[in-house]
């Protein structure tokens, strides 16, 4: 990883918690490709939990820096969907967009991790001060992850505004599943805009090896 901007955890969390207007993805001419996507793939890890037999199976999803929850809040009908985003403004949006959902403001790097079939890191890693402590803090909790973030992003213009703290390359990108042991069962790999996105499910396993 190379750092873009020195902040620790509390100075990220500050920063992300004082932006100014909560953004829906949906929609939207360049990212919401990528919400389609991360939604699909979601669906995809949630069908591979049901049993044979279950017509409808419930589980709990994390999305751990939600903004307006555009991934997370679709399954909220059917799920339960926490959400955890740094700004309470933001979580009071998000709470009116997806009634059935709960939101919570608070610091993800900071805060104990929370057990989960589903946990949902898009576009959110590389805002953090150290995503790989996270990865090994929060990943153990989860059956199941479902990762995104531009590759080698920003190393020549941030076109993030400042929001991005690290550029995040392709081992990196491994290396987050196998902090928490788990296995990459599929990835995608597409443009966004100026970023290149990686894309990928990961599904702990018993056998892989940690970090």
């Amino acid at each position: 990883m190379k750092r873009l901007h020195e902040r620790n955890a509390h100075e990220c969390f500050a920063f992300h918690r004082d932006r100014e207007k909560a953004r829906t993805y949906e929609g939207d001419a360049h990212q919401d490709e990528r919400v389609q996507r991360s939604r699909r793939m979601v669906a995809r890890v949630l069908e591979s939990m049901k049993a044979p037999d279950a017509a409808h199976a419930f589980f709990t999803i994390i999305e751990a820096g939600c903004g307006m929850s555009d991934i997370g809040g679709y399954f909220s009908m059917g799920h339960k969907v926490i959400g955890i985003e740094a700004n309470p403004t933001h979580a009071l949006s998000c709470m009116k967009r997806w009634e059935h959902m709960d939101v919570r403001d608070g610091n993800i790097e900071t805060m104990e991790p929370i057990e989960c079939d589903v946990l949902i890191l898009c576009e959110t890693l590389e805002h953090l001060a150290d995503p790989m402590d996270f990865c090994k803090r929060w990943l153990p909790k989860a059956r199941h992850v479902v990762i995104s973030c531009p590759i080698n992003g920003d190393l020549q213009n941030d076109a993030s505004g400042g929001e991005h703290t690290w550029s995040i390359n392709e081992g990196d990108f491994t290396d987050f599943f196998k902090a928490g042991g788990h296995e990459i069962r599929e990835i995608e790999r597409f443009e966004m805009g100026c970023y290149t996105d990686w894309l990928a499910w990961g599904q702990r396993g018993e056998n892989v090896q940690r970090l």
